[in-house]
């Protein structure tokens, strides 16, 4: 990125300015913008991204994957200093992480009288695969951001994004495959918001290659309660097509202390596939005829269950 001509920034008692930033990349990106925020008049400020490559972008958040796409954005604040009011619009174009892409991300958003407005949209083939909108309280400044006691809502929705979305917070995961359908709704406050709704898997699958193992054919089905904060597996079933084997999960997790949250977990499975690495073991396995079960909180849990090692060879 090059500085194509000389920005002054001033910072006195009288409020803070810089006059017009030009920055361009030799990939074609450009970054323009102004402020001007006195204390005692309004203030007006704009910043614009055109074509900024998110390679640019992944490689500032020092994100473990490569980054790709390019990003437009256009920021503008007008108001006061400590009474402002904000426009957000940004879409990027080709992005690619991972096994994840889409045609298109967008994020538009708005601020005024201590609330803030956003909402996120993925595109693929010309629609919508998941949405998002979410409306935060919360009292900002030009340079300070304060949550406040007053209610919030939101919601999320997908009718079958591609479960590569979850790769950039599972980075254990590799090749993720098959559609993900989310309902969730957000209420409550900042400090203690609850979610409620529904998601699914369908046909999924997905690699360990840290284990050496690929699971397919995921199916679950799962209900989220925002009265007692409480996720409750109706089913989630996969196999390992390795060893030609299977296992489910079922139970609940209440999270209304995050902390110290409680759990009722049963698994059971036949001939799966826990290992396949050629220096280390090749193990398959089942659980006895009651599954394996986990019940209490994480500082205070107790297992019971049998695990049997159906083939095994360890290297």
């Amino acid at each position: 990125w090059t500085l194509r001509q000389p920005t002054q920034i001033v910072r006195s008692p009288a409020g803070v300015s810089m006059d017009t930033l030009v920055l361009a990349s030799s990939a074609g990106g450009r970054l323009t913008g102004f402020i001007r925020a006195p204390v005692q008049q309004p203030a007006r400020i704009h910043l614009r991204a055109d074509a900024v490559p998110l390679a640019d972008v992944g490689r500032l958040a020092q994100l473990a994957s490569p980054l790709d796409g390019l990003l437009t954005v256009d920021f503008t604040a007008a108001g006061t200093r400590d009474q402002p009011t904000i426009r957000l619009d940004a879409a990027a174009r080709g992005v690619k992480y991972d096994a994840f892409s889409a045609e298109a991300f967008t994020l538009v958003g708005d601020y005024a009288n201590e609330r803030a407005k956003l909402q996120a949209n993925v595109l693929r083939g010309g629609r919508s695969v998941l949405d998002g909108f979410v409306d935060y309280p919360i009292a900002i400044t030009l340079f300070s951001a304060q949550a406040t006691g007053d209610s919030l809502r939101g919601r999320i929705h997908a009718d079958s994004v591609d479960l590569a979305l979850i790769e950039p917070f599972a980075p254990k995961l590799r090749n993720a495959a098959g559609g993900l359908g989310l309902d969730l709704a957000v209420s409550g406050v900042p400090a203690q918001p609850h979610v409620g709704g529904t998601a699914s898997v369908r046909d999924g699958a997905f690699e360990i290659p840290d284990a050496g193992i690929h699971f397919t054919a995921i199916d679950g089905l799962f209900h989220v309660n925002a009265a007692s904060d409480s996720l409750s597996i109706d089913h989630l079933r996969l196999a390992s097509p390795a060893s030609n084997g299977t296992a489910s999960l079922s139970g609940s997790l209440v999270y209304r202390d995050l902390a110290n949250p409680k759990l009722d977990l049963r698994f059971d499975s036949h001939a799966l596939r826990v290992v396949d690495k050629r220096d280390l073991a090749r193990l398959d396995v089942s659980t006895g005829s009651n599954g394996l079960t986990l019940i209490g909180t994480p500082a205070e849990a107790t297992m019971r269950g049998a695990i049997n090692v159906d083939r095994g060879t360890i290297y």
